[in-house]
């Protein structure tokens, strides 16, 4: 009974370790073309009345912090890159891609404005596995679909204007919102960190890549772990 639990305690973390493993090989490189990922919940909610492209049709989305799971076992948070696309709660395979590429119903949203994701991730929100309040969430996803779709030569990032505009009961998400855009210059402190993960058919996601040293110490523990349980199973 005691080998038993010890293999099957040794299948699970050699399991978590193969698993951080093709994590760390996306941080490295984009050289996996597709990888299994789960909507689980929506941690954060909020919502707003939203024209994107400067249609006349407003439409009352959820803004969320997305729970999302790869490969049955690892669990991040993250944030939506397409505003007219839907999440699946299915396991899907999604394309992993650099982050300009991204947004792949418009044709990617192009080196430019995943710049200016990169710098409104890296001032105020550089570490994603950090849960936010409802209202930094809300705001954070405004942000990021204004950056995404506006045209910022010709209407500059403002929530109410513009191709992408926003209608809030919620005062003050519109508010933090609009201060993250001011902040963006182009100059700021940039979260290099970023890939994304493409469906065709659902909404593309953000993913933040963890540092390399993080992944040694955790690949290395596991490994050890493992080596341990294999000398007691002995």
């Amino acid at each position: 009974m005691v080998l038993d639990q010890a293999y099957s305690y040794y299948q699970v973390v050699n399991y978590m370790r193969q698993t951080f493993l093709a994590i760390f090989a996306l941080a490295t490189s984009l050289s996996a073309t597709t990888i299994k990922v789960q909507f689980i919940s929506a941690p954060n909610n909020g919502s707003a009345e939203r024209t994107v492209d400067g249609g006349a049709n407003w439409t009352s989305p959820g803004f969320s912090m997305l729970n999302m799971r790869i490969a049955n076992s690892f669990n991040y948070l993250t944030f939506c890159l397409e505003p007219l696309q839907a999440v699946s709660s299915s396991i899907l395979d999604y394309n992993v891609v650099s982050l300009n590429q991204a947004a792949t119903n418009i044709g990617g949203m192009g080196v430019a404005k995943a710049d200016f994701v990169r710098e409104l991730i890296g001032r105020f929100y550089p570490n994603l596995n950090v849960a936010l309040t409802d209202v930094q969430a809300g705001a954070m996803q405004m942000a990021l679909w204004e950056v995404i779709r506006e045209d910022r030569a010709a209407n500059g990032f403002n929530v109410l204007t513009g191709l992408v505009r926003y209608r809030n009961e919620n005062v003050g998400m519109m508010a933090l919102a609009q201060t993250y855009l001011n902040a963006l210059t182009g100059t700021g402190p940039k979260a290099m960190n970023l890939i994304a993960f493409n469906n065709a058919d659902h909404q593309d996601i953000l993913f933040q890549t963890p540092e390399p040293a993080t992944f040694a110490l955790i690949g290395g523990a596991l490994i050890s772990l493992g080596a341990l349980r294999r000398r007691q199973k002995n």
